[in-house]
């Protein structure tokens, strides 16, 4: 039975090591399954990694109480999150210490629903105590380590999940972003993007630590873990593997990529030198091409630091370089119209006239607009504009497809849109058959911010199967094929992807581009991971509410 404490969950003391050291091992163990996941991004790309990184994690909570397990969860997200995105320190020391706190703790959820889950597997009668407990009883029969293994995988899903939409949404660096450079799992991505991939890792790590247990509390081979998630894995090595049905492709895009490599002024005020530099350098590294006449001229994000709509002179180095190149030219300014302010990407033909434009959607919170402004105090709202440069720009309503010829249609992502997938699919149901990102990740100077970026734009690619063209401000411009194989990046004689430079590219898409089985079914898997997850939590309520019922029985006499 129960001491009055209520259930515990560890283990038996025979096998315990002291409470100082068992705290100082999952603190280590804590900390060496984050190191391993920075290690898993850009700028180390040390992919492989991630397939085993949550391990020593895993293993570290197994003999820890509920609130060490749920600070030692968020302990390994905010180190995770404040290793991965320190390159934001550019914008402000503070902005990934801040996003790190923000987003830890669902980190510590799942570890946390993990434990319990475990903990009412192992210990399902009401009467059962650990503390009473043999070694051997805190080893699952194989088939509750997969109903284990499932249920945990599908909770973590559905964590990344919410951080697509949570606090306006914010899926950097998911798991399965770590596998960009990893093409024989790609494929996965077109099934159930890339959710599907993250999937697929969480339960390689489960899987490991379910096995090391096992084998470490009965001393019995557990081989009944190994087949399911194997299985999975072997899945999608071959998928990979899978030839694609040659589409022919009778259309082909000349287009141009322009990189300027300007970084923003912040340190002094703007002065008309920095300004005609810029424009100067576009004109002239747009016009080294005129004799190649591409059919599409791409500049990125603001590239020049000036209004298109209020500049005469931009408008006419628009126009020139259109005209001179006779091309038609896609590039981004912030637009002014009325009261409204919008980031815009600006089409325009081969005589420099406006064609159509868009106006970016899903805004930067704090950097293009200010969540709440209505009701922060003006306190709190003066200390968050002194961190990062608080936006009041307005939101576009509509996904403007620009028409590139008669058999281009492009959809264009500005800055971090094509982090979320929703936007390029809702660009593909309104006829995009190529997909355009124009950012500026100038900001973040020469870090690895740039790099994780584009690992994000091979996710929208690949799920969609649609070719990907990428401009950017300082780095990072390239043609990311439907496969995931990024091509044509603007590099200097170093090999450096901080240069200025152009990429003439040849694009093709077939007559009748096929959309992804993800495409047709985007929510198919986050739906069943959902539904798996509510159940396994509610079960695992039931129980914690059956057992405290029992246990206040006990307690007042009437059991």
């Amino acid at each position: 039975m129960q001491d009055s404490k209520g259930p515990g969950t560890a283990l038996p003391v025979d096998f315990q090591t002291s409470p100082q050291m068992k705290s100082l091992y999952s603190f280590v163990l804590t900390l060496i399954s984050a190191v391993f996941l920075i290690l898993s991004y850009d700028p180390f790309n040390f992919y492989g990694l991630a397939w085993i990184s949550f391990v020593p994690f895993l293993l570290a909570i197994r003999a820890r109480k509920d609130k060490s397990v749920f600070w030692l969860g968020t302990l390994l997200g905010f180190v995770f999150l404040l290793g991965s995105l320190f390159w934001l320190r550019t914008i402000h020391w503070s902005v990934p210490f801040l996003l790190a706190l923000l987003w830890s703790p669902l980190w510590g959820l799942w570890a946390w629903i993990t434990k319990k889950m475990w903990f009412y597997l192992c210990f399902p009668d009401v009467e059962t105590s650990t503390a009473d407990a043999q070694k051997r009883e805190f080893s699952l029969s194989w088939k509750k380590y997969l109903i284990l293994i499932l249920c945990s995988s599908c909770m973590w899903v559905f964590f990344e999940w919410l951080r697509f939409w949570l606090f306006s949404g914010f899926p950097w660096n998911l798991l399965g972003i770590s596998q960009a450079y990893f093409p024989p799992v790609l494929p996965v991505a077109s099934l159930f993007g890339v959710l599907g991939i993250s999937l697929l890792i969480i339960i390689s790590n489960l899987s490991i630590a379910m096995f090391i247990e096992a084998y470490s509390l009965s001393k019995k081979f557990r081989w009944q873990i190994i087949p399911i998630p194997l299985f999975l894995l072997i899945f999608s090595f071959v998928l990979g593997k899978i030839p694609k049905d040659q589409m022919s492709a009778p259309y082909t895009l000349n287009v141009l990529l322009v990189q300027g490599n300007f970084y923003p002024i912040t340190d002094r005020d703007v002065s008309q030198e920095d300004y005609l530099e810029q424009i100067q350098t576009y004109r002239n590294l747009s016009l080294k091409h005129a004799v190649d006449k591409p059919d599409l001229i791409i500049w990125p994000e603001t590239p020049i630091i000036s209004k298109y709509t209020e500049d005469p002179f931009f408008q006419k180095t628009i126009k020139d370089v259109a005209r001179l190149c006779q091309s038609k030219i896609l590039f981004g300014s912030i637009h002014k119209e009325n009261d409204r302010s919008t980031n815009a990407a600006f089409f325009v033909d081969r005589n420099g006239e406006l064609i159509n434009r868009y106006d970016k959607i899903h805004l930067v919170p704090y950097g293009e607009y200010t969540p709440m402004k209505s009701i922060l105090p003006s306190s709190i709202w003066n200390w968050l504009n002194g961190i990062v440069n608080m936006g009041n720009l307005d939101t576009g309503t509509s996904y403007d497809v620009m028409q590139v010829s008669k058999n281009f249609r492009a959809g264009v992502n500005i800055c971090f849109e094509d982090v979320f997938p929703k936007n390029s699919r809702e660009y593909i149901r309104s006829g995009a058959n190529i997909l355009i990102t124009l950012t500026n990740d100038s900001w973040y100077e020469q870090t690895a911010g740039g790099a994780q970026h584009t690992a994000h734009s091979v996710f929208r690619a690949v799920e969609n199967d649609l070719p990907l063209l990428r401009c950017g401000t300082n780095s990072e411009s390239c043609y990311i094929t439907p496969e995931g194989k990024i091509t044509h990046l603007i590099k200097d004689e170093n090999g450096s992807r901080f240069a200025r430079g152009t990429a003439m590219i040849k694009v093709s898409i077939g007559a009748s581009p096929r959309t992804t089985f993800y495409y047709r079914n985007p929510n198919l898997l986050i739906i069943l991971c959902s539904g798996i997850a509510f159940l396994a939590f509610l079960a695992t309520a039931l129980h914690f509410l059956k057992r405290k019922s029992r246990l206040r029985g006990i307690i007042s006499g009437r059991d």
